[in-house]
């Protein structure tokens, strides 16, 4: 009987022996943290975001908690703000709430076992401002790598560059012969429409490149409608005028400004009403002064650098960024005014091969054709910063 009992302990002791060390191993510094990634930050709002980790490897030892850590510097650890999300290795999701409106992030997933703790991938993002919380169709915020905007809404062609109003609640954009938009109304945008001026031509580029003043009240834009003063069929500038029923019926602008040949691709205005344009010979300026725009000049610092066409000035003339081309390709430049008033050197902005581009009013975003990116690339060149 003892002999028994002595064997089955025995065999209980062995098997015992043989699940442990099945357990993770049994030597401790074979073990080492959990491997994890960070996944994307969605649903963001202005106080909340969504995002989560998949833990790919629990280092030898069980995951006792999990979750995100999120900050406003970067790598973010447990020791800044935090989610709890279970245990256990895979895929888990995660809600971020407390957030600062306009406010910059950087969050990473975490994981915890008994040798210590692993962390996923930096993920940047922004909260949305709390005055206009489904800014750019509810489209996750770009960082410093150009990222496709919206393209189920606005699709892949696209002849010029996405442009917003001031107040954030009207996007437009250009599809083939017209002008379409879509607008922020009753907390959800619009389908995307003809804008009520545009889509009456057949030619290729008919109506396009619309842009909004700085202070909401005109949108320029390129057309080769028919105009009393021109005796050929080419690009001339346009505007409509906000009223309390919608924008106006379209009015060119003298011929002084349409004077130019080869009109062609993007229109830029600063708050004082300057407007920037490129034609043949490089890129032209026509100051607006007592209700009247002076006769265009060239803008001969930037003219000098080479094959340059499509501004866009910042609304202070702070800067300007333009296309140049070589070789048939585009490549977007900026470039800086100092204190003397005088543009800097050009510098190549972040390698982005589009031709068009449009900075948010906010400061926030580069939209360049149907891309967007963080307009920080900007502020990256500024001299001093």
């Amino acid at each position: 009987m003892h002999s028994k009992i002595l064997r089955t302990n025995l065999i209980l002791s062995a098997i015992i022996l043989l699940m442990v060390s099945c357990d993770k191993g049994t030597d401790p510094t074979q073990r080492s943290v959990p491997l994890l990634t960070t996944t994307e930050v969605t649903s963001i709002s202005s106080s909340s975001a969504t995002t989560g980790g998949n833990i790919t490897a629990d280092g030898g030892a069980s995951v006792t908690s999990r979750g995100v850590c999120w900050s406003t510097n970067a790598a973010p650890t447990i020791n800044d703000n935090i989610t709890t999300n279970g245990s256990g290795a895979g895929n888990f999701t995660a809600s971020i709430t407390g957030l600062s409106d306009n406010t910059t992030y950087s969050v990473r997933a975490y994981a915890t076992n008994s040798v210590g703790t692993g962390y996923g991938n930096n993920v940047i993002f922004t909260a949305l401002s709390a005055a206009n919380p489904l800014a750019y169709f509810e489209q996750t915020p770009p960082g410093r790598v150009l990222q496709p905007f919206a393209l189920d809404i606005i699709g892949s062609w696209n002849h010029a560059e996405v442009t917003v109003s001031p107040d954030g609640q009207e996007i437009y954009w250009t599809s083939r012969t017209a002008i379409l938009y879509s607008k922020l109304q009753n907390g959800s945008w619009t389908s995307p429409q003809i804008v009520s001026f545009s889509g009456q031509g057949t030619d290729p580029y008919y109506d396009d490149v619309p842009v909004v003043s700085p202070d909401n009240t005109k949108l320029f834009f390129l057309s080769k409608r028919p105009i009393g003063y021109a005796t050929q069929s080419r690009e001339h500038i346009w505007y409509v005028e906000r009223t309390s029923t919608g924008w106006s019926e379209p009015i060119p602008l003298p011929q002084n400004v349409n004077s130019i040949q080869d009109i062609h691709w993007q229109v830029s205005v600063a708050n004082n009403g300057t407007l920037y344009y490129g034609g043949f010979g490089g890129i032209f300026y026509s100051t607006f002064v007592n209700g009247a725009y002076a006769d265009p000049e060239p803008l001969r610092a930037i003219n000098n650098f080479g094959n340059v066409t499509c501004p866009f000035i910042s609304p202070d003339e702070a800067y300007i960024i333009f296309c140049n081309i070589v070789a048939g390709r585009g490549s977007l430049y900026v470039s800086f005014k100092d204190a003397a008033g005088e543009w800097g050197q050009p510098q190549i902005l972040n390698n982005i091969p589009e031709v068009t581009s449009f900075v948010t009013r906010d400061g926030r975003y580069l939209f360049a054709l149907y891309n967007w990116i963080s307009a920080d690339i900007i502020e990256d060149l500024r001299p001093g910063s």
